[in-house]
């Protein structure tokens, strides 16, 4: 995974990013580009109950933070190929009050770079009633997103990204804040 994040075409750090639309768990639609009129995003991709426990902990965790994310002018968006049924669960269970979104065709995930396929042997290893992806999901297809977060300005240009390999390494809160207040630095 390691060598498929270095040699890809993940968006970075001043690139453009691509809006789109996607289902709350309420079935509103959600879009990018309105969010960001009300300024930076946020946007966690995550892979929800299928790498639980932690795509939980960063939920967990961004929720606790989410005054001083807001303070710092962010608000969040986080991304799964849940379908919002199970996404409306996650955010039960974690009290969680900002946009958790269902990608479920991974539209979205291809078009900031971060799809990739599993092997049949990977998928065999995690597919235990827990990681039950064709029930979690639309996506048989084996894909999956890279677990990344970006950190997007209102002029749309994503002015960090956070991608690691490991899903245990999820960017911080406290980094989250630092990366919203440079991106409110540097623009006009």
């Amino acid at each position: 995974m390691r060598t498929l994040i270095q040699n890809s075409d993940i968006l970075g750090q001043g690139s453009i990013a691509p809006d789109f639309t996607l289902p709350d768990v309420f079935g509103a639609n959600v879009s990018l580009y309105d969010r960001l009129k009300g300024g930076a995003v946020v946007l966690m991709f995550h892979r929800g109950t299928f790498s639980s426990p932690y795509s939980h902990l960063q939920l967990a965790a961004y929720q606790e933070a989410l005054p001083e994310i807001t303070l710092a002018g962010g608000q969040i968006v986080a991304v799964s190929q849940q379908l919002p049924d199970r996404n409306i669960k996650v955010m039960e269970h974690h009290g969680l009050t900002f946009d958790l979104l269902s990608d479920a065709g991974n539209e979205v995930a291809r078009n900031f770079g971060l799809l990739y396929s599993a092997q049949d042997d990977f998928r065999r290893r995690v597919g235990t009633p827990a990681a039950d992806l064709t029930s979690s999901d639309r996506n048989n297809a084996g894909e999956f997103p890279i677990a990344a977060t970006f950190v997007i300005s209102p002029t749309k240009t994503i002015t960090a990204s956070f991608i690691e390999a490991d899903i245990r390494k999820c960017p911080s809160p406290k980094q989250i804040v630092s990366a919203l207040e440079a991106a409110y630095e540097l623009m006009p």
